[in-house]
């Protein structure tokens, strides 16, 4: 009996783990996102295409004076859509500045541009590997749900990326975007990547059909790379 509600118990745990993927990492609050500056206006961005690049280059990813789980990838990235081209605008960390007249052990935070050591020759200013749906919410939050990216908010802005290239743009309001995520949950059932996953995770965790559309619903598009017509 105890070795039946202690399985239970694990596989809610792992469904709590992958509700929390957008951010990669659980963390006791909200992340402070990445920016992302198209047609004109700066938006919070929902992804962290720098991750990829810094997961393979372990060594070239910045550090900061401090370390807290609302930035646990310890940067702060800007990016901008210049031609339809994904590119790098500035990297920052959070650093001690201490304010002038007050005692050391009460420091200012500020946030200090690292762009160029990181990227002394500019290898890395065009993200042309990026191939997904990055997400672009503003407003207010309609339905908050802490530790991710998955609050849901006024507006959306949802950018199909291909190699760093913009392909298609959508604009949606927040019923509009629940429907359309809806949709697309329904048509991404038919693919064969919908089923490789719903295999693995049966087989992998022991998750109901039922469990693995929950995940899905929440975190759809952690999983397109592509919308799906």
């Amino acid at each position: 009996m105890y070795g039946q509600v202690l399985i239970k118990f694990m596989r809610i745990i792992l469904i709590i783990l992958l509700l929390s993927c957008f951010v990669q990492k659980v963390s006791a609050t909200f992340q402070i996102p990445d920016r992302l500056i198209y047609e004109g206006k700066t938006y919070n961005l929902h992804k962290n295409p720098l991750e990829v690049y810094f997961k393979e280059h372990p060594r070239k990813r910045p550090e900061g004076d401090i370390s807290t789980t609302a930035l646990w990838r310890g940067y702060i990235a800007t990016f901008e859509i210049e031609n339809k081209l994904l590119v790098l605008k500035d990297l920052q960390i959070q650093v001690y500045q201490h304010r002038k007249g007050k005692q050391q052990w009460r420091p200012n935070v500020v946030l200090k541009s690292v762009l160029k050591d990181v990227f002394p020759e500019g290898e890395c200013f065009k993200i042309d590997w990026c191939t997904e749906i990055l997400m672009l919410p503003s407003g207010k939050i309609k339905n908050d749900v802490q530790h991710t990216y998955t609050s849901i908010f006024e507006q959306y802005v949802l950018l199909e990326m291909k190699g760093g290239v913009l392909m298609e743009s959508k604009t949606f309001d927040h019923t509009g975007y629940l429907a359309f995520k809806k949709q697309q949950l329904e048509r991404f059932k038919r693919t064969e990547e919908y089923q490789t996953h719903l295999t693995k995770w049966k087989e992998k965790y022991e998750y109901t059909e039922a469990e693995v559309h929950e995940i899905l619903e929440v975190s759809l598009f952690n999983y397109l790379t592509t919308f799906l017509e």
